[in-house]
């Protein structure tokens, strides 16, 4: 049964008292009484959807239209020094959604911390999903946070295979985000390997629709290093590809301690997609800094403004310190401590 909410009875009442009003002032009694009834079911139909649908339940309700040209135009706008990733995270969600995918989508997001890998996450829900981040059909595990026990990798396998197969099979457009993959317990991301498999169903569930993202530092430092050879070797950075770093991250995936060591789902490619995000420059931190004072209402922020945020990053390597070592993520709280600054000087 459906049970309207208090809200929903006050405002049915408000547009019958709207069209008591109409009536008062001269309209037709036939005019108000036709009006009141066509608007009071149109918005009771609307709510009886939202209600139905505020879960799992009407799979496609929760999906948006135009997947690759809200994220084309989200990375165009709010990504900074990532071309490689921005192209490679549209062709991969093109190539699922628009050929029949035999299998579940698995994207591995690669890079040093800060460099756009959980803001990215973000951009995909968005696309994916009328309510992004909020949407029920989206499902995040946070590293340490979500399984920080080593000893307890027999009952996270366990959770972890009840939870993707019972949210598919509610929902076949699910989104799992793993972030901070490297330090997962090992052997515990195995589980998740027949779900990337080539099965076009696993004990009734259809998981081709799927989508998993893991998001981890792993490779990191390859990626950082290799991005300063190829700095120093005169490569301008917006000409590099993904080929420069393929190497790289593979090494890395089989070699560094951490979730992915060693593991099946590395060895059986299960990943399709492995996206390198680059070490970031003081001028994508310059507008990451833009972005969050604009955010804040400061629209055309002052030189000092900028320059008081920038000089409080970090750079490296030490031999030659042109990237940030934590790319923008300690941009936000910088941003706020000036703004806070601004305001005691006024």
């Amino acid at each position: 049964m459906i049970y309207l909410r208090r809200m929903d009875y006050t405002v049915i009442v408000y547009h019958l008292l709207f069209h008591l009003l109409l009536l008062t002032l001269g309209f037709s009694p036939a005019f108000c009484f036709f009006s009141s009834i066509k608007n009071t079911f149109k918005w009771g139909v609307q709510s009886v959807g939202n209600a139905v649908c505020s879960g799992v339940n009407c799979c496609d309700f929760h999906l948006n239209d135009n997947v690759e040209e809200n994220l084309t135009k989200l990375l165009k706008d709010k990504l900074f020094g990532q071309h490689i990733a921005a192209s490679l995270l549209v062709e991969a969600l093109s190539s699922h959604r628009t050929h029949k995918s035999q299998k579940a989508l698995g994207i591995g997001l690669h890079g040093w911390t800060g460099t756009g890998k959980n803001y990215v996450s973000e951009m995909i829900a968005e696309s994916l999903y009328k309510q992004g981040m909020r949407s029920p059909l989206v499902h995040v595990f946070a590293g340490r946070a979500s399984f920080p026990d080593g000893d307890e990798v027999k009952k996270y396998r366990k959770d972890l295979l009840t939870w993707i197969r019972g949210n598919v099979s509610d929902c076949g457009h699910t989104l799992f985000i793993f972030d901070e993959c490297d330090k997962w317990p090992v052997g515990l991301i195995d589980v998740i390997k027949p779900f990337l498999d080539y099965h076009s169903v696993i004990e009734g569930v259809d998981y081709r629709n799927a989508i998993f993202l893991f998001l981890t530092n792993t490779g990191g430092s390859a990626i950082g290093q290799r991005m300063l050879d190829l700095h120093e070797e005169g490569v301008i950075r917006d000409k590099l590809k993904f080929e420069d770093f393929h190497d790289e991250i593979s090494l890395s995936l089989f070699n560094e301690e951490g979730g992915f060591f060693k593991s099946d789902i590395i060895r059986g490619d299960g990943i399709d997609f492995h996206i390198p995000f680059l070490p970031l420059e003081e001028r994508h931190v310059r507008k990451c800094a833009e972005r969050q004072f604009e955010l804040k209402g400061y629209s055309n922020p002052t030189g000092r403004m900028i320059e008081d945020v920038l000089k409080n990053m970090l750079y490296g390597p030490t031999s030659n310190p042109i990237f940030s070592m934590t790319g923008c993520k300690r941009v936000h709280s910088l941003v706020l401590s000036v703004i806070a600054r601004l305001k005691l000087e006024l």
